[in-house]
C-alpha cells in the first residue's frame, strides 16, 4: 500500500460539511468519489479537520491508502479536471505510512471574516455581515482577544454534544486585522474544538457591538460565565487556511484567503 497526501481548497456553501453521511453531498463523499473513478480501486481519505457545513478551506490537508502505482503528479494533474468545481487540489505527493493528516497535525490555522457593512454578493459567501458596531469596536475586540492565547480549558467555547476526551487547547496566536472595511480574525491553535472558532468570533462580535464587555473572553475561560456562552457566528465567514506539521509540509504555503484576489477590498462595500 502507498500513503498519498494533498491539499484541499474548497467553497464549503453548497456542502454538508467535510465528513461523509449517508444521502448528503459532503465534501470527503466528493472526493472519495473522484478519486475511485481515477484510481479505480476503494479509497478512504482522513483529514486534518472534519469542517462543519458551510465552512470553506483553502489548506485542508488528507491522506488516503492506494494499492495503484499512478505517480502522484498524475494524479494531482488528472484531479484538475476530475473535481467538482467547488474542489481543488492543490497538491498530491506520496508520504511515509506513519503520517497521518490528523494525528501528525502540530498546528491548525483559521480565519474568520467579519464586516459592519453589508457585503457585496460577490464575497457575501465567505463574510459575516455583523450589522451596525460601535466605533470602537476593533479596539474592543482587540482588548478582549489576548485571553484566549495559551493553555486553557476552552468547555466554554465548544458546541453542546462534542465527544472529546478533554477541552484544554493551546492557542498559540491569534490577531485581528482590519482589511478595509473587512475585520479578520485569524487563531492558531494545536487544535480546535466543534465550533470553537465560531463560538470566540460570535463572541467578539458582541462585544464590538457593545453588547458584551471585553472581559468577556477571559471570564468564560475561568469558568465565571460558562452557562451564559451561546453566541456561534454564521458557519460562512470561517476558513481553514493552513495545518502545519514537524516535517514542515503546509507551512511552504503562504495562507491563502478564499477569494484570489483580495488587494482592493473595497468592492465588499
Amino acid at each position: 500500500m502507498r500513503r498519498l497526501r494533498l491539499v484541499l481548497e474548497y467553497d464549503g456553501t453548497d456542502f454538508c460539511g467535510f465528513q461523509r453521511q449517508p444521502g448528503q453531498r459532503t465534501v470527503q463523499g466528493a472526493l472519495e468519489k473522484r478519486l475511485e473513478a481515477l484510481l479505480g480501486e476503494p479509497v478512504e481519505i482522513s483529514a486534518a479537520g472534519r469542517t462543519d457545513a458551510g465552512v470553506h478551506a483553502t489548506g485542508q490537508v488528507v491522506h488516503f491508502d492506494i494499492k495503484g502505482q499512478i505517480p502522484a503528479g498524475r494524479l494531482e494533474e488528472a484531479l484538475q479536471y476530475k473535481t467538482d468545481p467547488e474542489l481543488r487540489v492543490r497538491r498530491v505527493e506520496e508520504t511515509d505510512a506513519s503520517f497521518h493528516a490528523r494525528f501528525s497535525a502540530t498546528a491548525r490555522t483559521y480565519r474568520y471574516y467579519m464586516c459592519p457593512e453589508r457585503p457585496s454578493p460577490f464575497v457575501g459567501r465567505y463574510v459575516t455581515w455583523t450589522g451596525r458596531m460601535l466605533d470602537e469596536a476593533v479596539a474592543r475586540m482587540q482588548a478582549a482577544l489576548p485571553a484566549v492565547v495559551g493553555t486553557h480549558d476552552f468547555g466554554a467555547f465548544c458546541a453542546a454534544g462534542a465527544e472529546v476526551q478533554t477541552t484544554v487547547r493551546t492557542v498559540h496566536r491569534a490577531e485581528l486585522t482590519e482589511l478595509g472595511p473587512v475585520i479578520r480574525l485569524e487563531i492558531s491553535a494545536d487544535a480546535f474544538l466543534w465550533r470553537m472558532v465560531r463560538s470566540i468570533a460570535g463572541e467578539l462580535i458582541e462585544i464590538g457591538r457593545g453588547r458584551r464587555d471585553p472581559e468577556r473572553l477571559a471570564l468564560a475561560l475561568r469558568g465565571q460565565c460558562r452557562t451564559a456562552l451561546s453566541v456561534s457566528a454564521p458557519a460562512k465567514g470561517l476558513v481553514l487556511v493552513r495545518v502545519d506539521y514537524p516535517d514542515g509540509y503546509g507551512a511552504e504555503d503562504p495562507l491563502r484567503d478564499p477569494l484570489t484576489d483580495w488587494q482592493n477590498l473595497s468592492s465588499v462595500r
